[in-house]
């Protein structure tokens, strides 16, 4: 009589288990000297004991959930405009797709939570960024285990927080596919030259109103990044800077302006298409170059338009003079020389710097008083791109582009919907987005008291909270109503669940399931000796079979999945048909299914243990 005992690893270095001939579904065990099996022997399976990975089922049921970035809402601030500066998003893995189910291994699912995570982000520096190495990797989906990397305890979701570090100064690779000209101007009338960083229009002389060009590589980065504009004439022409959304379409050649836009805003220059600057310098075509600074507004007080009771934006001067003796600036008669915009999450700083280097800010979003405040940004705005006008005939240098490379990154629309990685333009392609849009923007900018702005922290990073949604709750109402994956994914009891820890603390959030969620795996699994003379019959594929024993469903402590122990009451026993000795030196084990395929949702360590004994 023999006793073997076969393992697909020799110890519990589960690390070990998923390669080569280690696999716990198919494994060899080789031995240093030969044994011997007596003629007329029969075998027999006496023990099993393997890791059996649960099927996860996501249905329409199950699997929707949101994504919160911004500042924590607080119920009991006078100023509503605060709590809409940013929006919960949610989404699921059936919105953008025709199956009724995913089922699959727990990494399986996990792919599937990792990208829907990945489509509700909707913030530049939180999506993974295209240069290697640099930045954010976006959301992170992996499924946790235990202490011994056995059993499934749930998923953990994760996103690194954005520093300066993934800032890239675009200014000196710029090439002309980088101007989005084809919604604004003709072709053929401007020219880049990377080597003085010379951005010309050499279109026909004067202002015609489709002089516009918009920077569309990369956008702004929102964790301290800037564009520095250096004027090459401070009088006489017509120049306009600043930042402004993706309105621009690749595919079709059409762009999208807001629907709550006052459509005669500045349309003595052209459509109001055109004119969209959601934050701006002008440069006045008179001796001096009087400069003033505007914004898209939605406060009828600073000249948004009502229209059948509704509020449209429209454009709204900044009226900067309280800090120069209540006199503009003007480029020539101040040596005005550059014009930056600096974006620090939800604060916007505007400033002028002279020859003499001598920098002026006219707004930084850090005053309490909202006079002294461009609007701030929010999740429409959070994609901002470099936008100039100018004359023909005339230039500017681009000195600095501080932005942010976003991995499969398009200016604009994209075909898929689903790919589409600003709010602005998702929302803008969506039945109710635009009534959502118009809210966001239309109270979002109706602020009277600018000190609850969140800028960055000390160490550099978005002063927001993030929160992931997984059930309805009263905070976020309306965009979470269909939030329903709480139980599925093991947060059962927490509709909102904050990360371990803030962006304040460290460089990554983590949210890990409470409890692990219910798993399922009741396919019948059997034992083949795929090197042994025995002789079994498979009614199921109509084929002669080496399996010797049927493994239940269930373990003896009644469970299906995880660390699962068997051992027969009674064994039962096969010929293996040796007429004489059997000397062997290796025993190959499989664990299959039915169809005799291998049961690739084991993992970690198996064993399984044979008895041989000779026929009576």
């Amino acid at each position: 009589m023999s006793y073997l005992i076969t393992s697909n690893i020799p110890d519990e270095n589960v690390l070990r288990a998923n390669s080569g001939l280690n696999l716990p579904y198919s494994y060899t065990n080789n031995l240093n000297d030969t044994f011997k099996i007596p003629k007329n022997s029969q075998i027999a399976v006496e023990s099993v004991k393997l890791v059996k990975n649960g099927n996860f089922s996501l249905t329409r049921n199950n699997s929707t959930f949101a994504f919160y970035f911004g500042q924590d809402v607080d119920t009991s601030i006078t100023d509503d405009w605060i709590n809409l500066l940013s929006y919960a998003v949610q989404s699921s893995p059936f919105e953008f797709s025709s199956n009724t189910s995913f089922e699959g291994s727990v990494d399986f699912i996990a792919t599937k939570l990792e990208e829907v995570a990945n489509k509700i982000i909707f913030h530049p520096n939180l999506l993974e960024n295209a240069s290697t190495g640099v930045g954010s990797q976006g959301f992170k989906v992996v499924v946790e285990r235990n202490a011994s990397n056995l059993d499934f305890v749930g998923f953990k979701f994760t996103i690194e927080s954005p520093t300066t570090s993934e800032n890239e100064d675009l200014s000196g690779s710029l090439t002309t596919a980088d101007f989005d000209v084809a919604l604004f101007s003709e072709p053929g009338t401007f020219a880049w030259t990377p080597g003085s960083k010379t951005f010309a229009n050499n279109g026909t002389a004067g202002f015609t109103g489709t002089n516009t060009f918009v920077l569309q590589k990369a956008p702004i980065s929102l964790v301290d990044g800037k564009i520095v504009y250096q004027l090459t004439k401070q009088d006489g022409v017509s120049q306009r800077y600043g930042l402004c959304r993706g309105l621009g379409d690749n595919l079709l050649g059409t762009g999208f302006k807001p629907q709550y836009l006052f459509e005669s805003i500045e349309n003595t220059r052209g459509d109001g298409f055109l004119e969209i600057f959601d934050y701006e310098v002008e440069i006045s075509d008179n001796a001096s170059g009087t400069i003033k600074v505007f914004y898209m507004n939605a406060d009828p007080a600073l000249g948004a338009t009502v229209v059948g009771g509704n509020i449209l934006m429209n454009r709204a001067e900044f009226d900067y003079r309280y800090l120069n003796g209540g006199n503009y600036f003007n480029a020539k008669d101040d040596d005005i020389t550059k014009i930056t915009f600096t974006v620090k999450n939800e604060r916007v700083k505007i400033q002028l710097t002279n020859g003499s280097l001598v920098e002026t800010v006219l707004t930084d979003g850090s005053s309490v008083n909202s006079a002294s405040n461009v609007k701030p940004v929010n999740m429409a705005t959070r994609f901002l791109f470099p936008k100039m006008q100018i004359e023909g005939g005339e230039s500017v240098q681009i000195l600095n582009y501080e932005s942010v490379q976003i991995k499969n990154f398009e200016y604009g629309y994209q075909q898929l919907v689903e790919l589409t990685k600003e709010f602005y333009l998702r929302m803008s392609l969506d039945s109710s987005g635009p009534a959502l849009l118009a809210q966001m923007e239309t109270e979002g900018t109706k602020a009277t008291d600018f000190s609850s702005l969140l800028g960055l922290t000390v160490a550099n990073r978005i002063d927001y909270s993030a929160k992931l949604i997984f059930a309805p709750t009263q905070l976020y109402p309306f965009i979470t109503n269909n939030c329903n994956s709480a139980r599925a994914l093991g947060f059962f009891g927490r509709a909102i669940a904050q990360p371990t820890q803030s962006f304040l603390v460290g460089d990554e959030l983590v949210w890990i399931s409470d409890t692990p969620p219910t798993l399922r795996n009741t396919e019948s699994l059997f034992v083949r000796m795929k090197n042994l003379t025995i002789n079994s019959t498979n009614l199921a594929n109509g084929r002669h079979s080496k399996i010797l024993y049927h493994i239940p469903s269930f373990s003896n402590t009644d469970n299906s999945v995880g660390t699962l122990f068997f051992a027969p009451n009674e064994k039962m026993y096969i010929d293996l048909n040796n007429t004489e000795d059997l000397f062997m030196n290796s025993i190959e084990v499989d664990i299959c299914r039915s169809d005799e395929t291998l049961a690739t949702s084991l993992g970690g360590k198996t064993t399984v243990c044979f008895h041989v004994r000779q026929k009576s």
